[in-house]
This record gives C-alpha cells, sequence and structure tokens, in this order.
C-alpha cells in the first residue's frame, strides 16, 4: 500500500515536472521572440538616427571646407590690400 501511494506520489511529480518543464519552454521561446522584435524595432529606430547623424557629419564638413576657403580668401585679401599700400 505504501509503495503503491510512494509510486503515485512519483509518478505525479514526474507528471508535474514535465508539465512545469514543458511551461517553461514555451515561456522562452516566446521571450526570445519577443527579445527579437525589441530588436528589430530598434534597429528600424536607429536607422533614421544613423542617417541623420551621417547626413549632419556631412554637412559640418562641408562648412569645414567652406571656412578654411573663406579664411584662405581673406588672407589673400590682405596680402593685396598690403602691397597696395
Amino acid at each position: 500500500m505504501i509503495v503503491k501511494m510512494t509510486q503515485k506520489f512519483q509518478n505525479k511529480m514526474e507528471l508535474q515536472r514535465n508539465n512545469l518543464e514543458t511551461r517553461i519552454e514555451k515561456m522562452q521561446e516566446k521571450f526570445n521572440k519577443d527579445l527579437e522584435e525589441i530588436k528589430k524595432t530598434l534597429s528600424l529606430k536607429n536607422n533614421p538616427i544613423t542617417e541623420i547623424k551621417s547626413t549632419l557629419e556631412g554637412t559640418n564638413s562641408r562648412i569645414t571646407e567652406a571656412e578654411d576657403r573663406i579664411s584662405e580668401v581673406e588672407d589673400i585679401m590682405v596680402e593685396i590690400n598690403e602691397a597696395e599700400k
């Protein structure tokens, strides 16, 4: 009788353990899917930010080039003005 009860208890515990393992696996799969969706969403949001950053860097580079050219022209104008005096 006690052996039978112990076996029933062991079987019941085994079923519960299997059930828990299955539930954990399903939860893990759902978590992984959700995580992938979040990564995709972040990736889509980061693309425009990267594009804007790249555009701003290009604009800054052109501004720096223009400032350098203006400085060169100003230096030439100063040289011409000094030569005329």
